[in-house]
């Protein structure tokens, strides 16, 4: 069954009222045609439900604009969709194409601060986000009455002399739901060892952030990544209107998993009476990061699950908690991104 303006249909009776059915869900391919994002091609995904996404097939398959019954869910960065080609890789050239969206994908052998390891320098959160897709294949199949909608593909980090690190990625969903599900596999497809971290960058703007929505989780600890940071800890779940000259602060949270291994984060809006939650296994992200930008333009939420700890790649190595993968391994990761309307509190 499948439900649509609240009530429950069953494939034949759906389509017994529409002449095809991407008049309720579906999902096509597009490409921009001017500006900086001229020449990307992405997927564009509808429920039914009023829930929506995109995604970027040029960029890494990551998640772009998404939103819910016309509110939008996630931040939309100043530089918006910019094609890889113009990447940055020095130091912090990255944030010049960081366009924001529901997911920005860091690694695969590097997440974090730049750094500069062998007379190589390392950018800002690595090079998957920017590098296209291939061997991709959209999805509208019916199965036991629910028609599934989604896309998958590869994203390849290699190059001579060097890494050989492939992800196989899908994300989907299901028409009339209002949640998508990210399916990654990280293989080393290389005959040497290979560092790899990933960091799944979940950025949620405004409305769902404004004055008066928190960040909830069963949140352990709390760790300030700096100074800054530590100024405000009390108040790290909680957020405020735009502030003139806010400095960013990033916090290490360590959340407590339920019994199947699972941690659940959300973002709730009680004015709004939606939250948006993101679930995921412990196991193989062990680290969280919350990043708290309230500034004037930039304002926007990070929730960030992790396979390393966020200090600098050469720190890590020293204190044995860098994760590599051995040639021919493979680690699997599974996400849940998902939107609910909450009762008033």
């Amino acid at each position: 069954m499948i439900q649509f303006t609240q009530r429950d249909y069953s494939r034949k009776e759906l389509l017994k009222r529409v002449g095809r059915i991407e008049q309720v869900a579906g999902v096509r391919r597009v490409r921009l045609a001017e500006g900086r994002g001229e020449g990307m091609e992405i997927a564009e995904v509808y429920t039914g439900s009023g829930f929506e996404f995109e995604v970027i097939l040029s960029r890494g398959m990551d998640i772009g604009r998404a939103s819910y019954r016309g509110i939008p869910l996630s931040f939309q960065a100043p530089p918006g969709l910019v094609h890889p080609s113009y990447y940055e890789p020095h130091n912090f050239g990255w944030l010049r194409s960081f366009g924001g969206g529901l997911l920005v994908t860091c690694g695969l052998t590097h997440a974090g601060v730049p750094a500069v390891e062998e007379n190589e320098e390392i950018g800002l959160h690595g090079r998957i986000s920017h590098v296209p897709a291939e061997i991709i294949s959209l999805q509208r199949e019916w199965k036991d009455e629910k028609l599934y909608l989604g896309v998958k593909g590869e994203v390849r980090e290699s190059r001579m002399f060097g890494e050989n690190i492939v992800l196989r990625r899908k994300i989907w969903s299901r028409a009339g739901e209002n949640r998508l599900f990210i399916a990654d596999t990280v293989r080393n497809e290389g005959f040497e060892k290979t560092p790899h971290a990933i960091l799944y960058h979940v950025n949620i703007g405004f409305p769902l952030i404004d004055n008066g929505s928190y960040l909830k989780a069963k949140v352990k600890e709390c760790t300030p990544r700096d100074e800054e940071a530590e100024k405000d800890r009390e108040n790290f779940a909680k957020f405020s209107s735009p502030i003139p000259g806010f400095k960013e602060k990033c916090y290490f949270l360590d959340i407590e998993e339920n019994a199947e291994g699972k941690v659940e984060v959300s973002i709730v809006n009680p004015g709004l009476k939606l939250k948006v939650y993101l679930i995921y296994p412990k196991q193989v992200l062990p680290y969280f990061v919350e990043w708290k930008m309230m500034g004037e333009g930039n304002y926007v939420v990070g929730i960030e699950p992790s396979n390393i700890l966020l200090l600098p790649r050469e720190e890590l190595k020293k204190k044995g908690l860098l994760p590599y993968l051995a040639p021919g391994e493979e680690i699997k990761y599974e996400l849940e991104i998902g939107v609910e309307e909450i009762s008033p509190e």
